[in-house]
């Protein structure tokens, strides 16, 4: 009975809990979700794990269904240190429940910029079927700290 009571109280020690953020058919290891400012709708942004691939999901609101909407193009990311880093085109995106989703692929080499430099903004665009695109800035007004969650994801 001692040996129970003792190992029931070394569980909380011993035992980790992993993020999870599910696409479609997929599930992968992520950050928790940071919330960025924008005077329209926030955007919400997680770090996925794909294997040895980081990726960033941005994810934002947007009501008008009949229009189709995604986030897409081009995905700038504006550092606290000065440096800029962009990623040209998400590798996916979808639109449910009223949030456009889109996954974004980092180099490598930015990520260690991100961890230095914390993130400060992020520009991106929400383009319809009809092709009308909506320029949008988020800022990291709660100073979230994003370093130590993605460190903890690539360990």
């Amino acid at each position: 009975m001692k040996k129970f009571i003792l190992l029931l109280l070394l569980i909380p020690f011993i035992s980790f809990s992993q993020n999870l953020t599910f696409i479609g058919e997929n599930s992968y290891p992520s950050t928790i979700e940071f919330e960025f400012e924008n005077k329209e709708k926030d955007l919400f942004i997680t770090f996925l794990k794909d294997n040895e691939n980081i990726l960033i999901m941005l994810k934002t609101e947007d009501a008008s269904d009949f229009l189709k909407p995604t986030i897409d193009g081009k995905m700038i990311m504006y550092l606290d240190n000065g440096k800029v880093i962009s990623s040209s085109a998400p590798s996916y995106k979808d639109y449910v429940d009223e949030f456009c989703i889109s996954i974004y692929p980092i180099a490598k080499s930015d990520i260690n910029d991100i961890i230095i430099g914390e993130i400060n903004s992020i520009r991106y665009a929400i383009v319809d079927k009809y092709e009308k695109i909506k320029n949008r800035v988020a800022s990291n007004k709660a100073n979230s700290s994003i370093s130590k969650s993605i460190l903890e994801l690539i360990k």
